[in-house]
């Protein structure tokens, strides 16, 4: 069994910052990925994109680390969108767990983007 890669990018554009995360959100990355989107979720002013076009698998560590981070960034005055590839298993735990109900998402960081500037 080899060990997956894992990676969160953090990445600044006027009006938005977008964290990407790589590889498996799950109990063994989770603490890391939500540090990240914490300090992102905690700038007023600034839009948040949780990309996870880039993630392969997540679980509910994963799940919480999302809903924590979109309750913080809300919680600063902040839009919050979720970038998500139609029909891949985290957007379906997405939807089955209600996040993308609840968060609005997007297939593709720019148009996550776009909609998380407008909104915050």
């Amino acid at each position: 069994m080899s060990v997956r890669e894992f990676d969160v990018l953090d990445q600044e554009l006027p009006g938005v910052r977008i964290v990407s995360i790589r590889g498996e959100l799950d109990l063994t990355h989770a603490a890391d990925a939500r540090s990240a989107l914490e300090l992102a979720a905690s700038e007023p002013e600034r839009a948040l994109v949780i990309d996870l076009t880039g993630c392969d698998f997540l679980d509910s560590t994963g799940v919480s680390a999302i809903v924590a981070a979109s309750r913080s960034a809300r919680g600063a005055g902040s839009g919050v969108t979720v970038a998500s590839t139609e029909g891949s298993e985290v957007r379906r735990i997405l939807d089955l767990t209600g996040i993308s109900q609840g968060l609005p998402t997007f297939d593709g960081v720019d148009a996550a983007a776009r909609a998380a500037v407008g909104s915050s």
